[in-house]
This record gives C-alpha cells, sequence and structure tokens, in this order.
C-alpha cells in the first residue's frame, strides 16, 4: 500500500500539490539547483521508507514552518546527511521560502572573509553571510564537528543567530550524529557547541532550540522498519 502523503507538504516526486503558479515552479527549482540542492535526484520518492518518516516528522515538528529552532539527533551519517539536503528541497516547494545550508567550515570561513571585505564591493563570503541570515530556514549540518578557527568567528555567528531571532518565522534546523542514544547527549551537545563557538552561541541555541531524537534502522530485504522517534523537549 502506497504512503499516505502528509497534508501541505510538496515533494519534488509528486509536486501535484504546489501552491503556486505554472510558471513560479520551474522557478522554484532553478533556484534549488543554484544552492546546489540535488533535487534531480529525487524524481523518484526514496526507497527507504524512514528518510520520508523523517523529514515528515522534522517539518511538522511543532511548527517548524513557522520559526522554530530544531536539533535533529540521528544515528545514521547517511540520512542525517540526506535530511540535510531533502528538508530544504521538500520546505521550499511546500512553504514557497528561501532556504540555506552551512556546515561549521563554511560559516566559520565565509562570516571571517565577510568580516574583512571592503565596504565598497560586495564579495562572496558577504553573500553567503546575508543568505544564512536571510534563509527563512537554516539547515546547520553536523554542528559539533570541530573547526579551526571556529573561536574567530564566534562573535560574527552569534551576530548572526541574534540578527535571525529578529526575522519572523526564520526557522533553525541543526544535525547532530550519535552512535549510541543517551539522555545525556543532549546537554553533551551544547558543551560540544561551545567548544566550537564559545559560551555565547552554546547557550542561546540551548536556550531556544527544541529536540528531535531519531533512530534509524539498517535496511532490510524484505521489511522495512519506519523511524522511531523518542521524544523533545522544550
Amino acid at each position: 500500500m502506497a504512503k499516505e502523503k502528509k497534508k501541505g507538504l510538496v515533494y519534488p516526486w509528486d509536486d501535484s500539490a504546489f501552491a503556486g503558479t505554472k510558471e513560479d515552479k520551474p522557478v522554484v527549482y532553478d533556484e534549488l539547483r543554484a544552492l546546489k540542492y540535488n533535487v534531480d535526484s529525487y524524481k523518484e520518492a526514496p526507497k527507504d521508507p524512514q528518510l520520508l518518516d523523517a523529514v515528515e516528522m522534522i517539518l511538522q515538528h511543532e511548527g517548524v514552518l513557522n520559526g522554530q529552532w530544531l536539533m535533529v539527533y540521528g544515528n545514521s551519517l547517511t540520512h542525517l546527511k540526506a535530511l540535510a539536503d531533502l528538508v530544504p528541497i521538500t520546505y521550499m516547494l511546500s512553504a514557497r521560502h528561501f532556504t540555506f545550508n552551512v556546515t561549521n567550515e563554511s560559516l566559520t570561513f565565509n562570516v571571517v572573509q565577510a568580516y574583512r571585505a571592503s565596504d565598497w564591493e560586495w564579495t562572496a563570503a558577504q553573500e553567503f553571510v546575508n543568505k544564512a541570515t536571510k534563509a527563512t530556514l537554516l539547515v546547520w549540518e553536523d554542528i559539533t564537528q570541530k573547526t579551526m578557527h571556529s573561536t574567530k568567528a564566534s562573535g560574527r555567528v552569534l551576530d548572526m543567530l541574534k540578527r535571525r531571532m529578529s526575522r519572523p518565522q526564520a526557522s533553525l534546523l541543526m544535525t547532530v550524529h550519535y552512535r549510541r542514544w543517551k539522555e545525556e547527549l543532549k546537554e553533551m551537545t551544547f558543551v560540544e557547541i561551545e567548544k566550537v563557538f564559545g559560551a555565547n552561541v552554546a547557550n542561546l541555541l540551548e536556550e531556544k532550540s527544541k529536540s528531535l531524537v531519531l533512530e534509524f534502522e539498517p535496511m532490510e530485504e524484505e521489511s522495512l522498519r519506519p523511524v522511531r522517534m523518542y521524544g523533545r523537549n522544550a
């Protein structure tokens, strides 16, 4: 039996519910490709139903479409990487708002370069920071990943987050990989973020973020199990 599609979400393999005009749709796809999302690889639904379950959990998680900051924990790097691609694609097709992805490395490099840039010319680094600040959905991949010189960027990263807080419906989705789940990992996540970007960034993220813990089962030849959700915290 085909999986029932969740109301309100538009997927690249079935975009018949796209709310815009015929002229709008190709424009959105062009924007997604320009942002380097692998939209053309999703002409068919993912064979692993866990991935689709996780997309729906994230985008329908207590208002993540409306400005929520969400820390997503997952035990599969492969699934987290796929979610970092498919969630913003689905979001942009569904909500028709701008989305953008960053990593610790790309964010550190660009905020530092943007700060050093001349006031007389608009640089690629300034454009990167502008997109990260103004995107309605910002996807921050592997946020605990250690990165060289990230502490030098901590003040600029904090400024970006504060500017996002002042924007209406500015959602933030962060991903964290774990091997074996235990409740203490939530607290340890912010300890690791503090090591990367300092206490002010870690404290703000801890204060603002809710969490969603996903456990992905290995795919079996005959029986594909859905993703399990452990719970959420305020």
